[in-house]
């Protein structure tokens, strides 16, 4: 009779080079400092009434446009492709087709311009925005296209979509500030800055996650040992 998760003791085949790489790998990123986000703000001179509007109203007004994603077949992946395959969740980033093989699959298929939200509305609201253009979308992503001149920008509605509307409810239904065009750039400005921030500050923390396992398991193997006289921190 043994306690429950004992295991045999068994001799381990070492793989140093594995557990080593991985570990370098991890801390090319977490060695890099992050730099803070902060930006300047002051009170508004005066009081300013502001519209709220519907991206169901800005669309019947023909401020907003909408596109369907498609379906895309994923064994089609080339990995020297150009052309990219956006999700709002980003599950597809390192998802590439062959610009040849993508207008010959896809020709109908509508693709990103600059500035697009790519979003989905369930289970939950989540957006992005395509600085780039030129990509395809998989459904159920779809694509938000602001006209030019629209009360917010790409940035803003993208934040708006991921933190203000509600769970289950549907784009058409999702509000936003009908700002004036400098208040609107700025705002979008500072957003896609921050959205940015994000972007490294997430990974960082998956480069962290990775080291940690990485970490773990080497040392369980027998193949890395640590000098805790070099294990430091460093201030980002």
């Amino acid at each position: 009779m043994v306690p429950r998760g004992v295991r045999a003791v068994r001799l381990g085949r070492i793989e140093a080079a594995t557990h080593l790489d991985r570990i370098h790998t991890a801390t090319l990123t977490t060695s890099e400092p992050v730099p803070g986000y902060d930006l300047t703000v002051a009170t508004a001179p005066g009081q300013i009434v502001l519209r709220q509007r519907s991206l169901g109203e800005l669309h019947a007004a023909g401020q907003l446009v909408v596109r369907r994603g498609n379906r895309i077949d994923r064994t089609q992946d080339e990995p020297t492709g150009t052309v990219r395959v956006l999700s709002a969740d980003g599950t597809t980033d390192a998802l590439r087709l062959d610009p040849f093989d993508a207008a010959r699959l896809y020709p109908r298929a509508t693709r990103t311009e600059p500035g697009d939200v790519v979003f989905v509305d369930r289970p939950r609201p989540r957006a992005r925005v395509d600085v780039r253009g030129g990509a395809l979308v998989v459904s159920p992503s779809r694509i938000l296209r602001l006209r030019s001149g629209g009360p917010v920008g790409p940035h803003a509605l993208a934040a708006i979509v991921n933190e203000i509307a509600p769970e289950g409810s549907e784009w058409p239904t999702w509000s936003v500030p009908e700002l004036p065009p400098g208040e609107a750039g700025a705002l979008d400005t500072a957003l896609a800055a921050a959205a940015s921030h994000k972007v490294a500050l997430r990974r960082h923390e998956q480069a962290l996650q990775d080291l940690v396992t990485s970490l773990i398991q080497g040392v369980a193997a027998g193949a890395v040992t640590i000098d805790p006289t070099i294990t430091n921190t460093r201030a980002g």
